[in-house]
């Protein structure tokens, strides 16, 4: 990490230098991997004034405080570039998590009791592929939900329109 510091119309002293050293540890804490740091220290008549610019790995972070003291305007500079990085990650993490939502589907409007009806097509007991094969065609139903043996999963059986069996058998 590469830091400058620059002083205007007045030295910089070593205490602020430590200061300023400390809080950009602070920053590294907050998961930032800083490549370089510029810290302008001004003294403008009864104005103190800071200006900090971070850059870093994926982005740069600028602030700029005034007040009557240097310390303070230092402490008010990195807390604004502290806001900032935490801005910026809850700002990551929200893309991050809406990125791993599916879409939603479409609600279409449904009349309950006109389209669906219960049906108790399923096989409760654990059977065998093959049973619940022999199952599903001596009972000529169009479905069968059954809890395959061999694998403990719940498993459905359907008829295709091409006239063949298709197995579901979710991993969950």
């Amino acid at each position: 990490m590469k830091v400058n510091y620059t002083g205007r119309n007045f030295e910089i002293p070593q205490t602020l230098k430590d200061i300023a050293g400390k809080r950009l540890e602070k920053l590294k804490k907050l998961g930032v991997e800083i490549i370089e740091a510029t810290a302008i220290m001004a003294v403008e008549r009864h104005n103190q004034i800071v200006e900090l610019n971070i850059k870093s790995k994926n982005s740069s972070f600028i602030a700029s405080e005034k007040s009557n003291s240097m310390l303070v305007s230092l402490r008010k500079a990195f807390d604004t570039i502290e806001k900032q990085i935490k801005k910026g990650k809850e700002k990551y993490i929200k893309k991050k998590r809406r990125a791993e939502i599916p879409p939603t589907m479409e609600a279409v409007p449904v009349e309950a009791e006109a389209l669906l009806t219960r049906s108790n097509d399923y096989f409760p007991k654990p059977i065998s592929l093959e049973e619940a094969v022999k199952f599903f065609n001596a009972n000529k139903k169009e479905i069968l939900v059954f809890r395959n043996l061999d694998s403990k999963k719940i498993a459905v059986i359907y008829k295709r329109r091409d006239g063949t069996l298709s197995l579901i058998e979710p991993d969950f």
